[in-house]
């Protein structure tokens, strides 16, 4: 399937390009965007005066070497993710970096770390709506853009921050996980997380360039999980180094030239 043959499906029912254009609230994006199920404009450590709120989904940023637009979906899950980077592909963005936080299946692979995502694997429902009989993508792997995920992994070893290289497990349910886990782990994937797979096959589809930078919220692999186990102390760390890496990253990424 591809974007105009969404769009096509669209029109059928009395959706033009035109009305979809009009009501969306990326229509004053700029081309290089930074979209967050979750986080806020504040995970980012910028002056006030280079942000300006376009509506409650949209902040541009324009420093003195950065431009983009930052994107809070505000759900979490890959069918909110595709939904917006769908429309948000009809103002033809050049590059998403999605940023997100993940839980370890690794020892290796601590509260606070940071993740480059070699592979996603699907374990969602959704991506199936991006093929045509609705075919399903259970187990299947989409990986990010080549050049982009390079010059994600540059930007981080030039400001000498270390980092996992990995597979993740996008799935659409937190409570049921743990049930699946040792299947989970059987495939090669060591953090656990919920939207890249359909983030990666959404822009694929759009020919837009994709990457992502997680954060490891938790450990399953610790006993740390969203529900028990982490401590007010590593909360705090972690955080602290969320909010360092991904300014540094994002205003790297989209330096002007």
């Amino acid at each position: 399937m591809t974007l105009d043959e969404i769009l096509i499906g669209h029109l059928k029912y009395g959706n033009t390009l035109n009305i979809l254009k009009g009501q969306s609230p990326f229509k004053d994006c700029f081309e290089n965007i930074v979209v967050a199920p979750m986080w806020g404009i504040d995970i980012l450590d910028i002056d006030k005066k280079y942000i300006t709120k376009i509506n409650n989904l949209v902040y541009n940023v324009e420093t003195d070497y950065s431009r983009f637009s930052f994107v809070t979906v505000g759900m979490m899950g890959g069918a909110n993710i595709m939904d917006k980077i769908l429309e948000l592909a009809i103002f033809h963005p050049r590059r998403v970096i999605f940023i997100g936080s993940a839980s370890s299946l690794s020892l290796d692979i601590d509260i606070g770390d940071t993740v480059v995502i070699r592979k996603s694997f699907c374990g969602n429902g959704s991506s199936r709506y991006l093929n045509e009989n609705l075919e399903d993508d259970f187990g299947k792997s989409v990986a990010p853009s080549p050049r982009l995920n390079e010059k994600l992994m540059n930007i981080l070893k030039i400001n000498n921050i270390d980092y996992h290289y990995t597979d993740a497990f996008s799935i659409d349910t937190i409570f049921t996980q743990f049930n699946h886990l040792d299947y989970i782990k059987k495939l090669g994937c060591e953090i656990l997380e919920m939207e890249t797979y359909a983030t990666f096959k959404a822009c694929h589809l759009c020919g837009i360039e994709v990457c992502a930078l997680i954060n490891i919220s938790d450990s399953c692999a610790k006993n740390k999980s969203l529900y028990s186990g982490r401590t007010l102390e590593e909360k705090l760390i972690r955080n602290k180094k969320r909010k360092s890496v991904v300014t540094k990253v994002v205003l790297e990424l989209y330096k002007n030239k």
